[in-house]
């Protein structure tokens, strides 16, 4: 099996004008089964960006609080993404047939 990733920021607010790293971190988006399939994961799109303003106890967002330490800043509360999945696709790529997609709506 052989697994494919693509980096996403962790971070909702990071830069260097406030001293933090966006914490780049892999989602799984295939899998090559080995056997002539592939698995496609498809992921949303993040509504949580540095130009928003959250509140904790009415977060309607794809993200969510958290209180960390960074390396190079002071402690205290962040927020961070949270990329859920649209789709899952199976793909035969050596018998031809077609592809088998799952969606999800949350």
């Amino acid at each position: 099996m052989t697994f494919g990733g693509t980096r996403m920021a962790n971070r909702v607010f990071w830069g260097n004008s406030i001293g933090v790293a966006p914490y780049m971190h892999y989602r799984l988006t295939s899998i090559a089964n080995g056997t002539g399939g592939q698995t496609l994961i498809g992921y949303n799109t993040s509504d949580c960006d540095g130009s928003f303003t959250p509140t904790d106890d009415q977060n309607t967002h794809t993200c969510f609080p958290q209180y960390i330490k960074p390396q190079i800043a002071a402690a205290g509360w962040t927020w961070f993404q949270k990329y859920t999945v649209h789709s899952v696709t199976d793909q035969d790529l050596t018998g031809g047939s077609p592809d088998e997609v799952t969606t999800y709506a949350y």
